[in-house]
């Protein structure tokens, strides 16, 4: 990167990371919205663990935009975990209530894709995060020196 470039990164939020990472919480509210407003679908300990994980994964994403933005490179890898969390959500409960025919069709195939699409934002959040996070923090080393 051009040094001036690198100079403006100590000054400017990352604009990128944060809004992928607010992108992948978005995703995963239409997920939230599109599962438990069917009224076909029985309540049971699973729904109860996944509000909880919801709620969390919502919270921690919000939180993670905001440390994107001023290049924590430990969030950037709290967000890549998030984002395999997410990929394993995706196989759990969309496939627990189609094999109990509760969740069929378009529904079925939105949720799983809302989690895809969330993981895939918030990888791709991480991954930018950490790439930024580790290009100032070196050329901070650099100037210090």
């Amino acid at each position: 990167m051009k040094k001036r470039n690198l100079e403006r990164m100590r000054y400017k939020n990352d604009k990128l990371a944060s809004r992928l990472c607010l992108t992948a919480v978005v995703f995963d509210a239409v997920y939230f919205v599109v599962l438990y407003g069917r009224q076909s679908v029985v309540p049971d300990m699973n729904m109860g663990a996944d509000i909880l994980l919801n709620i969390l994964f919502l919270l921690a994403g919000f939180f993670a935009a905001e440390q994107a933005k001023v290049y924590s490179r430990r969030w950037s890898f709290i967000m890549i975990g998030m984002a395999l969390a997410q990929i394993a959500r995706s196989f759990w409960l969309p496939e627990y209530y189609r094999a109990l025919e509760q969740l069929i069709g378009g529904e079925y195939l939105t949720t799983k894709l809302s989690l895809l699409a969330s993981a895939a934002l918030m990888l791709a959040a991480g991954i930018v995060s950490y790439v930024n996070s580790t290009v100032l923090a070196r050329y901070l080393d650099k100037s210090e020196a």
